[in-house]
């Protein structure tokens, strides 16, 4: 059958289709011995297709993982320092990687699976899919920096405006805040725009993906049902 090469390693739960792009026009992706560009179709019955060498074989069972990713570990697949990864935390599952970022320091949901296409469609920024954190902040924010955030904050990388905020404590130290996106570091920078800095950040929820009942460290299968919400939420944002 043809297809597009991102979306036959996309299947093959190498990546997102966006990160196997990156892949072929690094030049690590190879049909048929030949070095290829993003774009390419090919016949997955006929074609030859390796990266870096190594033959991609036929596809994987699809697996769904919820991970309450803990501080201190690293949203990567591997690490060229050594650190712990959150696939350290899911041994003996095969090759996962995880949807979207969560940075070292924070803590919460996080996704692992090795379905590409699934992946793409919850981190396009294009679906604006809900993620929800909880932060500490380092001091009380005022009511004019709650109405700043909720208006739109300028970072170096663009307008972030969330899709809502709001105070969870007399003290205004813990905040609600809903993105619709997942730039680097988008809470933090958010929050240092306003002269305040993050203490503890936590996704609570992913998607329909709620954390609450595991611990950090823990991790489970997603249900039929979970996975088929998840499908349905991204069909439903293609359509809007």
């Amino acid at each position: 059958m043809k297809k597009r090469l991102n979306k036959f390693l996309a299947e093959r739960g190498i990546a997102s289709r966006r990160k196997c792009d990156e892949m072929i026009q690094a030049g690590k992706v190879t049909v048929n011995n030949k070095i290829v560009v993003p774009g390419i179709v090919i016949d997955d019955e006929k074609d030859e297709v390796r990266i870096d060498g190594k033959l991609i074989a036929s596809p994987q069972r699809k697996k769904y993982i919820l991970l309450h990713k803990p501080r201190g570990v690293v949203s990567t697949a591997s690490d060229e320092r050594g650190r712990k990864t959150v696939l350290d935390l899911v041994p003996g599952e095969g090759r996962l990687f995880p949807v979207g970022r969560l940075d070292r320091d924070s803590s919460g949901a996080l996704l692992l699976t090795n379905d590409g296409d699934l992946a793409y469609g919850l981190t396009h920024p294009k679906f604006g899919i809900e993620k929800i954190y909880h932060v500490s902040l380092m001091k009380p924010i005022p009511a004019r920096d709650v109405k700043r955030v909720a208006a739109g904050i300028k970072l170096e990388d663009g307008i972030a405006t969330p899709l809502a905020i709001r105070v969870l404590n007399q003290e205004r130290t813990k905040v609600e805040l809903i993105l619709g996106e997942g730039r680097n570091r988008e809470v933090r920078r958010i929050f240092e725009a306003v002269g305040n800095r993050v203490r503890r950040l936590k996704r609570v929820q992913f998607a329909s993906l709620k954390v609450n009942k595991l611990r950090p460290g823990e991790y489970r299968f997603l249900t039929k049902n979970e996975i088929a919400e998840l499908k349905k939420l991204i069909n439903e944002q293609k359509q809007q």
